[in-house]
């Protein structure tokens, strides 16, 4: 069974302007009127309106399986160990890979989150629809364990896969 878990971060920013007191005078008929403005407060708490509380907890439930496993990696596998890009041409890496994490007496292990990225941004980068070739050239893409809990010991192993970038003929 292979189990996919996406990570996205979404960021919101609200701005807001708040004028505390009286406003510039206003006239009416050459009298001068001064208007008062109302401020509303709100709570500077958390409040995440992004994901609702179902869908927190599989994410969070999802990152402990992940912390757990992360312990446990001795070597990490990818097949093949390269592949070949057109410059232009964006794909998802884990469509073209298979990436597992193995223990020290070669078990496969589940719930692995790898973390990937590009040696070299100017041959390949990522994009918000995948893996881009960028120019022809070759580099490497990194697939290491990953965890978002800073207490978590990341064991210091990584596979790496060559990224072919090849011009695109005319």
């Amino acid at each position: 069974m292979h189990v996919s878990v996406r990570r996205v971060c979404c960021f919101a920013v609200v701005l807001a302007g708040c004028h505390h007191g009286q406003v510039a005078p206003a006239t009416t008929s050459g009298a001068t009127e001064v208007r008062r403005v109302d401020t509303l407060r709100v709570p500077t708490g958390t409040i995440d309106t992004m994901f609702p509380p179902v869908v927190r907890r599989a994410l969070a439930e999802a990152d402990e399986r992940a912390d757990a496993a992360v312990s446990r990696i001795a070597f990490i596998d990818v097949q093949p160990d390269s592949f070949v890009l057109r410059a232009g041409q964006v794909v998802s890496p884990r469509a073209l890979i298979a990436i597992q994490a193995r223990d020290s007496v070669g078990t496969v292990i589940p719930q692995f989150a790898p973390w990937l990225s590009i040696e070299d941004h100017a041959i390949a980068d990522f994009g918000p629809r995948g893996l881009m070739g960028l120019r022809p050239g070759t580099t490497h893409l990194f697939v290491r364990p990953f965890s978002r809990n800073p207490g978590i010991r990341v064991p210091p192993v990584q596979a790496l896969v060559r990224v072919i970038v090849v011009a695109v003929p005319n």
